[in-house]
């Protein structure tokens, strides 16, 4: 048993050490330049999931930037489509003599780059996981301390785009553990219906639920609150493993690459989690703290690797600490 931890500790770091990807950022209206969008850390590694239409055809974002810094952009949408957005970058340490294209507002006095758009072959994302069509990048070295503005505009067609922000990658412990409801919210900005999202995992829960009522040695652990519990976490776990496989094969219909392999490791370890769950709900409720510590551990594995979407860790945390029946 210490040497199955053992490897399934290392097979936990290596999985760390695969991942590169970017923070969900939550954006405020940044419909003009005075109420822009503020991007905190801006050379940390943040993603925005943003919409241009008829109303809001132009976004605004804030950046204070020092110099020996860069400005890294890479604009995406989800859709192959006529939307095509371009970016203007304006600074104190940016000169240029183009003409401002109408309905763009950036401070007097200060020069700008345009950077214009074109839809590239679509490219798979692991970390979400999704298929997404390249739009344009930039990389632009910070030569003197100041406010930025990075726009995003369309004047003539309507889409939604993704714009991803700094190059250093790092995240907080709140925002790691709450990466499923970012993650939901992406489903959504990508068109997806909230039914199809947790389908899945519904499906892999009920029917779960029915394979262990009529299973003559896994029914008797339903009876108890504490079987109950550790048996539909484990269910939510392997149910948020299933989802991540349904999210990877529905993005190869766009592309496919090798990183595919990152999405399988996140995909697998819920689902080995979940098993390991389901066998602790044949136990006896935790007596001494020796007993509830594997639960507690399995709870906080599930917060770190997105297992059960928040929800089964939380029940794996309860059953740990429900009293020993007498």
């Amino acid at each position: 048993m210490k040497k199955l931890f053992i490897i399934f500790s290392m097979f936990c770091v290596l999985s760390f050490s695969l991942v590169f990807a970017h923070v969900p950022f939550e954006t405020g209206e940044g419909g003009s330049i005075e109420n822009a969008t503020i991007i905190t850390e801006p050379t940390k590694s943040w993603v925005v999931y943003e919409e241009l239409n008829n109303e809001n055809q132009v976004k605004y974002y804030l950046l204070g930037m020092n110099k020996g810094e860069r400005i890294k952009l890479d604009l995406f949408t989800s859709v192959k489509s006529e939307f095509k957005p371009n970016i203007i970058v304006t600074g104190p340490s940016i000169k240029s003599t183009d003409v401002l294209p109408e309905g763009i507002e950036i401070p007097d006095g200060r020069g700008f780059i345009l950077i214009e758009s074109s839809l590239g072959e679509a490219e798979y994302e692991p970390f979400t996981p999704a298929s997404y069509y390249d739009l344009s990048r930039a990389n632009i070295p910070i030569t003197e301390s100041g406010t930025y503005y990075v726009i995003v505009f369309d004047f003539e067609n309507e889409g939604k785009y993704g714009l991803a922000i700094g190059y250093v990658e790092k995240f907080s412990f709140s925002e790691w553990i709450g990466i499923p409801i970012s993650v939901t919210r992406i489903r959504l900005w990508e068109g997806q219906n909230l039914f199809v999202v947790f389908a899945p995992l519904a499906i892999a829960v009920i029917v779960g639920l029915a394979i262990l009522y009529f299973n003559k040695k896994m029914k008797n652990n339903l009876k108890t609150l504490f079987g109950f519990l550790v048996c539909l976490a484990g269910l939510l776990y392997i149910g948020s493993g299933i989802s991540l496989i349904y999210q990877m094969i529905n993005a190869f219909t766009k592309a496919f690459s090798g990183s595919a392999f990152i999405t399988i490791v996140f995909a697998s370890i819920p689902i080995v989690l979940g098993i390991v769950l389901l066998g602790y709900s044949s136990k006896e409720q935790p007596k001494k703290i020796e007993t509830k510590i594997p639960l507690l551990l399995l709870s906080g594995l599930g917060l770190i690797f997105w297992a059960g979407i928040i929800l089964g860790p939380i029940l794996v945390f309860i059953s740990a600490l429900l009293p020993s029946k007498k």
